[in-house]
């Protein structure tokens, strides 16, 4: 993955000639290459931190496979002077230069952004529908006198921007947006108080910060130098599609066709060099992950697999046999992680600290472990499940048609109750009425399986589980890839209704169906559904908790009532499972340590 970075003033000024600079500092370990930076103004473009200048753009290449995406430096259209930074991967851009061959354009040796930016100048924000990939990206049209930013459908990739007085900042992560100057950073007590409040719903636009906000994921953000604003989302899920217009066998033929295409071409180039090097797959005793691994040894053969799992002290979730198991009758090597031999709060620590926020689900402890591995292993990319669960209705909620609103355990009904009591009294009527997600719920169409798929992937576990993902992998140079998140996946998967899916006791029902014949039929009739792994409140993991509860935060910010933080260790050690708010509560703890 890359870094990128920028800046719109909308009136003259002196210019700074780090901020560029600092803005990369800021971004840390993202990206692993050298920093190239443009800017410009109203005689052109030119590379001098110290002239005028109205905009500037600049990025940090990635190592290893994004390298070859855009030579190392900002890329600019010879013809009109626009200007893009990329931090991204095209999954088509063979198809995608033939297209614009076809339209009269040279293409043949464009990278990935030079054929971004040529596919944006000729079609405009529309371009997206073109694209098969993952991205962040931000583009300086000099003809409009406009920034461009824009994420990818699913906001696999994180954009950030921050608007002060006359001047916008954009960055890969908040950090390089502080890294800016000016006031100190801030905490967004808002959207803090809604973190330990709502367990499983995620703010598409807001972030931890003050000041700073996110580019929504299938999104662009339009910005003039008049100071005008605009948002054109380019992405949305098609509408849902009555039954009798779907025949079964094609339906299920039609997604194992798409899904194998889409792990075949997220494992085409996987390696630095493109060629016969291994690729990591995060791997589980569960439907999405080995569906990946079979389709993959399907449609790339020659490639070689690294299997990773971790295993827990836990029996009742431990799927590190299996899962070696299955790696081994596929010839693939498997490395296991011990997330219970590992310090939780020191671990957590460092996930907190490179990257500067909190992190929303416990399963980030394990992902850090599994990319740590696989960075010491040498593997740069991950071949991952996730998507499939909540584009396929994998969750247990869709059977009896309640999502988490029923008010059973870890449910919103029982969160906001402990977070009433939790909470510092000024923080309590910052959390809301409802989740976020809930008016979008009540408006969308579609059976009540198809508004909790689109409610799962927009504002649920998915934006919490590709924060995830990138962020772990950014800090150890391991690119994940999910071949469920396809564009042409979700769209078909999208078009299904809820009893293709979920139905009498069983979900998934689809996948099922189109993996009949390649996995063993014991997997495919498994019910019920392992979490990703969390880590285990042993007794000293709860004491090495309390004691950073206990300790007053060094800003002298009072969030939570620390008395009735250690009732919930109390109650967890009694046997009441409180491991996501405590989770979440240390990592609050430890975020506000920055400040």
């Amino acid at each position: 993955m890359s870094a990128i970075a920028g800046y719109l003033r909308l009136q003259g000024g002196q210019p700074d000639r780090g901020l560029l600079q600092r803005m990369a500092d800021g971004l840390g370990r993202r990206g692993r290459g050298g920093w190239s930076s443009r800017f410009f103004g109203e005689r052109g473009s030119h590379e001098d931190p110290g002239l005028p200048a109205q905009a500037g753009l600049g990025q940090r290449q990635g190592g290893g496979v994004a390298a070859a995406g855009t030579r190392g430096r900002v890329s600019v259209d010879p013809v009109s002077g626009a200007a893009l930074v990329w931090d991204g991967e095209l999954y088509n851009g063979a198809e995608l230069a033939g297209r614009l061959a076809a339209d009269g354009l040279r293409a043949a040796d464009k990278t990935e952004a030079e054929l971004v930016l040529a596919s944006f100048m000729a079609m405009g924000p529309q371009c997206c529908g073109l694209f098969n990939g993952i991205w962040a990206l931000a583009v300086w049209d000099p003809g409009s006198r406009s920034l461009w930013l824009c994420r990818d459908r699913f906001g696999e990739k994180p954009l950030h921007y921050s608007i002060r007085g006359r001047e916008l900042f954009f960055a890969s992560e908040p950090s390089g947006l502080l890294a800016c100057g000016g006031d100190s950073p801030r905490p967004n007590l808002g959207r803090l108080a809604r973190y330990l409040a709502w367990p499983h719903f995620e703010d598409r636009e807001d972030t931890f910060y003050e000041g700073i906000r996110q580019v929504p994921p299938g999104s662009w953000l339009r910005l003039g130098c008049g100071g005008e604003a605009r948002r054109i989302d380019h992405w949305a899920p098609p509408a849902m599609e009555e039954e009798a217009a779907l025949p079964a066998q094609a339906s299920a033929d039609d997604l194992r066709e798409v899904l194998e295409d889409a792990v075949r071409r997220r494992l085409a180039d996987a390696t630095p060099a493109g060629g016969a090097g291994p690729a990591a797959i995060f791997l589980s005793a569960g439907l999405d992950s080995n569906s990946v691994l079979v389709l993959a040894r399907r449609s790339s053969p020659g490639k070689t697999l690294h299997a990773l799992c971790a295993r827990s002290e836990r029996p009742e979730e431990d799927e590190s046999q299996p899962a070696q198991a299955i790696a081994a009758g596929h010839g693939l090597a498997c490395s296991v992680i011990r997330p219970d031999l590992e310090d939780l709060v020191s671990v957590t620590a460092d996930i907190v600290a490179a990257k500067g926020e909190p992190a929303a689900t416990p399963s980030a402890f394990a992902y850090w472990l599994l990319c740590r591995e696989a960075s010491a292993l040498g593997l740069r990319t991950a071949l991952t499940g996730t998507g499939g669960d909540e584009l396929l209705a994998g969750y247990p909620r869709y059977l009896d048609h309640a999502d988490a609103r029923s008010g059973g355990p870890g449910s919103p009904a029982v969160f906001k109750e402990a977070a009433g009591r939790l909470l510092a009294p000024g923080l309590r009527e910052l959390t809301g009425a409802e989740p976020p997600g809930d008016e979008p719920f009540r408006r969308s169409e579609g059976d009540l399986i198809y508004k909790l798929r689109r409610t799962e992937t927009a504002f649920g576990l998915l934006p919490n589980i590709l924060w995830k993902e990138d962020r772990c992998g950014s800090a150890f140079a391991v690119q994940s890839r999910a071949p469920f998140l396809d564009a042409r996946v979700a769209a078909l998967a999208f078009r299904l209704p809820g009893p293709r899916l979920a139905a009498a006791g069983r979900t998934k029902l689809i996948l099922r169906q189109a993996m009949a014949g390649l996995l063993p039929a014991g997997l495919l009739e498994r019910r019920g559904k392992t979490r990703f792994l969390w880590p285990s409140l042993s007794r000293p993991r709860l004491e090495a908790i309390g004691r950073l509860l206990r300790g007053r935060p060094a800003c002298g910010l009072e969030v939570f009532d620390r008395e009735e933080a250690c009732r919930l260790l109390e109650r967890h050690g009694r046997g009441e499972d409180m491991s996501w708010i405590l989770w979440r509560l240390l990592n609050a703890a430890l975020w506000l340590r920055s400040f």
